[in-house]
């Protein structure tokens, strides 16, 4: 698929055993009133993108390095969130909710639904059928995240 609408976090098939379709959960989802995200500004330029993040990753490791010898839990922290990149994409994390979209084998969007969360990211969804209440139940949660449950009625 081309032109989602964020960066594909994961991928799970749904409980429906009649029409083949998963679930896939959206992380860093674009906001098209605003401006772009990290990933986005420099998704044109992969060298660069690279550059940035490892050289993040370096300074970040050396932050966290110093903060272990000296005892100081703020270099570690800030360390480690710029080490991962996390420190870059942050904002974007925070701006925007996550989201899902429900897909067919073509491709063809059936289903989306956003989050609003602690951090907006669909880091893991799931999905079972209630028997009793006729519907589809979508668990989701983030890293670090609430665990939400979602009823769909058919």
């Amino acid at each position: 698929m081309d032109n989602l609408p964020g960066e594909p976090e994961n991928i799970r098939r749904t409980s429906n055993k009649t029409k083949e379709s998963y679930w896939v959960g959206l992380a860093l989802t674009r906001d098209y009133n605003s401006k772009l995200s990290f990933m986005d500004d420099y998704s044109d330029e992969p060298n660069l993108r690279k550059l940035i993040l490892r050289s993040c990753f370096l300074l970040g490791t050396i932050m966290h390095s110093i903060g272990n010898c000296f005892g100081s839990e703020t270099l570690k922290t800030k360390g480690s969130s710029l080490k991962t990149g996390i420190a870059l994409i942050l904002d974007d994390f925070m701006k925007n909710p996550g989201m899902a979209i429900e897909i067919d084998r073509e491709s063809n969007v059936l289903l989306s639904f956003q989050i609003k969360d602690d951090i907006s990211v669909i880091s893991e969804i799931n999905e079972s059928y209630d028997d009793d209440i006729n519907a589809r139940i979508l668990y989701t949660t983030s890293s670090g995240g609430n665990l939400n449950r979602i009823i769909l009625k058919e």
